[in-house]
């Protein structure tokens, strides 16, 4: 094969300029080792941030890598990323931690889908960084538990952050010779509870057999300050509603962390996490909370919740709420009057006028915090196949001046007066930012046509609900599909335009979902 001397000439230049050094088999080894030897001495070496080994499991080499290239022809590399080893099979050289020492200025480390035979294996990677302050691992396996008198001390004082996503399925092989995935999980967990510096941990559930167990882990990371947890795990049938007072609750954390996330957790062990959260008496130094659950809250966990952001007070100054359902299942946010950044993402919202509605006025009638920087407000639509039912009933009242007034009412609030304007302040977003989308669902087409026609027919009243911080230009306001391809709205239509929209409306509407539902215009 013939390949054009200009195109690899260009293309050699631009991969030249990577800051990512890839290792995948033992060619790229050899002849990575032979240009930074040859480069040791030139700004070439200096460039490299990032180092990504992904081993050969058919000739394995990435027992040998930094024998061969030695850790002082990489002296800017910051994060190292693991792929694909297997000890199991093959024994690292003796000299290898040894050498990998000499990469002292990495910090992050990555492992994936790896397999050690115990936990020193991995200890001495970790160890032999010195420098290293995160840690992240997925689908780890260790073969042998090591016994409990083995465990030493990890020498990794610098480690403060630590990330544990889900294991898949082990192989039939490892299933034998490591005797199950119960007990390389618990391997795994008896490994990380070495490194008592940790004080962000994030943790897939399945890596535990209950929440109880978990409260229990926790005890050996007591510098633990920030905690995100996901997945599942099986119901604890130890902790019930009348174990409040239990001695339980000094594993509750609410007075020692400070940011505390749920993400993708099923219903049973959120709602026993958040009654251990809000235990009665207890005091909430959280600064942070994060649930983005996918199901609709249940009475119960909302009571525990509303319980939880009252504990938090003021000291709350982020809070991210991410569920199924409507106007129904905002908490109230009375309490947190300190609160700078708000996210409230509903999915799989009715598409009525009368419903989007009722979640503004919802979200933004509880805010009693003049601090606020940044609100992110996003409503998915669920689109069901009688959509046109839908688009006739939202054209009902779509005009009540009335109830246009009295939500500017409470835009006008004194809460919202120091609302910053859309934009950037040193990297970070401001201002106040709402979505109305209908769902990426496939759907029949003739049910897809009639997205844009909800959209435009919701679109002049929300424009009209929302005019006075479209004016002030605190407001970012997406509508989509919008058939008009305005992408986001940032101001406030001219009466010209307005009226222009109008009659877009009434044209992209098809006849039979007029507001009368006999084909006459709306």
């Amino acid at each position: 094969m013939h390949v054009c001397c200009a195109w690899y000439h260009a293309a050699r230049r631009a991969l030249d300029r990577s800051s990512e050094l890839l290792l995948r088999s033992r060619e790229d080894l050899r002849i990575h080792a032979d240009r930074l030897v040859a480069t040791r001495k030139t700004g070439y070496n200096r460039r490299f941030r990032q180092m990504f080994v992904d081993d050969n499991p058919r000739e394995p080499f990435a027992h040998v890598w930094p024998i061969l290239i030695p850790g002082s022809y990489l002296q800017d590399l910051l994060e190292l990323k693991l792929s694909g080893i297997d000890w199991t099979t093959t024994n690292p050289h003796n000299t290898f931690d040894i050498c990998l020492s000499f990469y002292s200025g990495i910090t992050i480390l990555s492992i994936t889908h790896c397999s050690f035979r115990t936990g020193r294996e991995l200890r001495r990677i970790t160890n032999a960084l010195g420098r290293l302050t995160s840690l992240s691992l997925s689908n780890i396996t260790l073969q042998y538990p090591e016994p409990l008198s083995s465990h030493v001390s990890a020498r990794c004082e610098l480690l403060h952050r630590i990330s544990l996503t889900a294991l898949d399925s082990l192989s039939s092989s490892n299933d034998v010779l490591g005797r199950g995935e119960a007990v390389s999980r618990a391997a795994l967990r008896h490994t990380l509870a070495t490194y008592s510096s940790v004080f962000s941990l994030g943790v897939d559930l399945s890596y535990f057999p209950s929440v109880l167990h978990l409260l229990r882990y926790l005890a050996h990371f007591p510098r633990l300050d920030s905690l995100r947890l996901s997945g599942d795990v099986d119901p604890d049938v130890e902790i019930g509603p009348t174990d409040a007072d239990s001695p339980h609750t000094e594993y509750t954390l609410t007075r020692r962390l400070s940011s505390f996330a749920l993400q993708e957790v099923a219903e049973t062990p959120a709602l026993q996490l958040l009654r251990l959260l809000s235990t009665p008496g207890a005091r909430s130094s959280l600064h942070n909370l994060t649930l983005g659950l996918q199901f609709r809250p249940s009475a119960e966990l909302l009571l525990y919740l509303t319980r939880l952001l009252h504990l938090c007070g003021r000291s709350l100054k982020r809070f991210w709420w991410e569920v199924d359902g409507d106007s129904r299942i905002i908490p109230p946010l009375t309490a947190n009057a300190s609160l700078k950044d708000l996210v409230i993402s509903l999915n799989h919202v009715p598409p009525r006028l009368r419903t989007i509605q009722n979640i503004f006025k919802t979200v933004l009638s509880d805010i009693t915090s003049t601090r606020l920087g940044l609100l992110y407000l996003n409503i998915n639509l669920d689109v069901p196949e009688p959509l046109q039912a839908a688009i006739e009933e939202t054209f009902e009242g779509a005009d009540a001046s009335d109830s246009i007034s009295a939500f500017h009412s409470i835009l006008s609030r004194s809460v919202f007066d120091e609302l910053p304007t859309v934009g950037y302040e040193t990297g970070y977003e401001t201002g106040v930012h709402i979505t109305v989308s209908c769902n990426t669902e496939d759907l029949p087409s003739d049910i897809e046509a009639l997205k844009p026609a909800f959209i435009s027919a919701i679109k002049p009243h929300v424009l009209a609900l929302f005019s006075p911080w479209l004016d002030r230009g605190v407001l970012c306001l997406w509508l989509r599909p919008d058939p008009h391809g305005e992408g986001r709205i940032t101001r406030a239509p001219t009466a010209e335009k307005a009226a222009l929209d109008d009659a877009l409306v009434s044209e992209d509407v098809p006849k039979e979902v007029g507001a009368n539902g006999n084909g006459e215009s709306t």
